[in-house]
């Protein structure tokens, strides 16, 4: 199977995931896209907005 091996390699600094995310807010939703679209961004993450 590719996950662990995938598990393996990150953990040992191989592959450089953190470097891969960029994070949006829900908001952004649409510029996350565009990003993802235009290359600008590999993976799109979207977080919710907090209530205050």
């Amino acid at each position: 199977m590719i996950l662990p091996r995938l598990v393996d390699l990150h953990r040992r600094g191989a592959v450089p995931a953190d470097r891969l995310m960029t994070h949006y807010s829900l908001l952004n939703i649409h510029q996350a896209i565009t990003d993802v679209d235009n290359g600008t961004a590999i993976k799109a993450f979207l977080h919710p907005e907090t209530a205050r």
